[in-house]
């Protein structure tokens, strides 16, 4: 592969660097020819040392300005799958989104509810949640805290008439 490419190979201080020029004609700079025993090191700091977990488009431009080995692209693409911070954030591509608005066309208070239970909050005497209903006639609002998101927990909740104000 390098023997391909001898006319486009320097060594500059001591160090071997590669030619390049972009297709595009952005200009010529030169790579470092990374031996295998830096490689990792190289991917590393060009992923999440210079900008942060950089996507692997991106990082593939970082390393193709600076390095070059036969199989730079390969490396670099099973790097940013690989790195560990990246795929606790990131979890692939969202998938589409099946369902549709419906129409909420109701005649009369409490005739239907949206419950929502949010948390975990912080909180003193076990309440970590906090379970909201509204009324989708009256756009009335209630939230009380709860100690868990288990359904029963909400339902008990929405049955004891001190929830409403009753």
């Amino acid at each position: 592969m390098y023997v391909m490419q001898w006319v486009s190979l320097e060594i500059r201080n001591g160090v071997l660097y590669r030619r390049f020029e972009t297709a595009s004609g952005g200009g010529q700079f030169y790579q470092l020819l990374a031996p295998r025993s830096i490689r990792n090191e190289l991917l590393r700091m060009l992923h999440s040392k210079a900008a942060g977990h950089l996507g692997v488009k991106k990082t593939l431009d970082q390393v193709e300005r600076r390095a070059y080995w036969s199989s730079w692209k390969t490396d670099t693409e099973l790097f940013c799958r690989r790195c560990t911070a990246c795929c606790q954030y990131h979890r692939g591509k969202v998938p589409p989104r099946l369902g549709y608005l419906q129409d909420m066309r109701v005649g009369a208070p409490v005739e239907r509810l949206q419950v929502d239970p949010c948390g975990p909050y912080v909180a003193a005497g076990g309440y970590t949640y906090v379970c909201t209903a509204i009324c989708s006639f009256t756009k009335f609002v209630v939230a009380w805290p709860i100690m868990s998101k288990c359904a029963i927990t909400g339902l008990f909740a929405l049955w004891d008439p001190a929830t409403f104000g009753h």
